[in-house]
C-alpha cells in the first residue's frame, strides 16, 4: 500500500500521482468578482508517463477535479463545423520522461 516493497521503493510506473495542467484564461469578464478563471485541466497519471516515456498530442480540458483522460484523434480536431459548433475545448502536450541519474527507469533507489 506504501511508497515501500520489501523495504525497497516500489518501480515508478506504479505511482499513482498525477500531472496536472490547469488551463487559465483571463479576459475583461472573469476579471470581476464570481466568475471562475479556469477553463479546466488536463490529468495525465504519472505511471503512463513512465511506461510511455514520451506522450504528445492534443487532449481534451476537462472540468477542474477531474480524473479522466482525453486525448483526441485527428478527426477530434477540425475546426468550425457546419452548425456552428467547434470541437471540444483542447490543449497539445508534449511531456517526456526522463529518470534521475542515480536510477533505472524502472527501479527508483532509496534515495528518491
Amino acid at each position: 500500500k506504501g511508497r515501500f516493497v520489501d523495504g525497497k521503493l516500489k518501480p515508478w510506473d506504479s505511482s499513482k500521482g498525477a500531472i496536472v495542467v490547469k488551463v487559465k484564461f483571463q479576459d475583461l469578464l472573469n476579471n470581476l468578482p464570481g466568475f471562475d478563471h479556469f477553463l479546466g485541466e488536463v490529468v495525465f497519471p504519472f505511471g503512463e508517463l513512465v511506461k510511455n516515456v514520451e506522450v504528445q498530442g492534443w487532449f481534451q480540458i476537462l472540468d477542474v477535479g477531474t480524473t479522466l483522460i482525453v486525448p483526441l484523434d485527428d478527426h477530434d480536431l477540425e475546426g468550425e463545423k457546419l452548425d456552428g459548433t467547434t470541437g471540444p475545448p483542447r490543449v497539445y502536450l508534449h511531456l517526456k520522461w526522463t529518470p534521475p541519474p542515480s536510477s533505472s527507469a524502472a527501479q527508483p533507489d532509496d534515495s528518491e
